[in-house]
């Protein structure tokens, strides 16, 4: 039933943005108004310091090296904030964490002859 409301209430979203670009506010509104209807019969959703900090605990110990990684981590992430937050926004913070866990490990190189790990 979630995750029924949870589509329709996206399906209503997505509307409103299109009936907005395309100067057509009174429309628009009506979406939004059924979309906060639906809000009201599902769980608060996290806030966004909440969800960054649910899928890093999530992601912890996890190998996100390669795109054989994205599965798995979607999964356990997905699992952490069990509904409280859309897929979407668990993808995005998802991405946000890969990249930063990505570019921490080009900063810290490992010189291969004598061991020596240095920054670049």
């Amino acid at each position: 039933m979630q995750a029924v409301l949870t589509r329709e209430m996206k399906k209503r979203r997505d509307a409103a943005t299109a009936f907005a670009d395309a100067g057509r506010p009174e429309q628009a509104e009506r979406e939004r108004a059924e979309e906060r209807v639906l809000e009201a019969y599902l769980p608060h959703q996290m806030s966004d310091a909440d969800l960054a900090a649910a899928v890093a605990k999530a992601l912890d110990g996890l190998d996100l090296s390669g795109k054989q990684a994205i599965g798995p981590a979607m999964k356990a992430a997905q699992a952490e904030v069990a509904g409280r937050a859309e897929g979407g926004r668990v993808a995005a913070r998802y991405v946000a964490i890969w990249k930063l866990r990505v570019s921490e490990r080009a900063c810290a190189r490992t010189d291969h002859r004598s061991g020596r790990t240095f920054a670049s």
